[in-house]
């Protein structure tokens, strides 16, 4: 259910912000929270993505900091064919259940 929240916003922003500024829509929105949650689990001690849960929290914190006008371009960019070769990918194996 978290993850279809956090595409729900993913989408909005690509909605409201179009291709180009789509991206840093969803990093300026969800940069807090994610730094909020990785600190949660470093608390309780949960495991995340198999790593110890300070390292994630102390990465996700320093990049938070970096203010959204310093990240270059090529990030976002990167970002955007990421997500459409998740897309495709997603596609494929949806294609591949529903001929079965």
């Amino acid at each position: 259910m978290i993850i279809l929240s956090v595409l729900g916003i993913l989408l909005l922003c690509y909605l409201l912000g179009g291709w180009n500024a789509g991206p840093l829509m969803f990093w300026m929105i969800i940069r807090w929270p994610l730094f909020a949650c990785f600190c949660l689990a470093a608390i309780l001690n949960i495991e995340v993505f198999g790593f110890d849960p300070i390292g994630p929290a102390i990465i996700s914190f320093i990049l938070a900091c970096i203010h959204e006008d310093k990240i270059p371009d090529w990030v976002f960019d990167s970002f955007n064919l990421i997500l459409m070769i998740a897309l495709a990918f997603g596609m494929i194996y949806l294609g591949e259940l529903i001929k079965y």
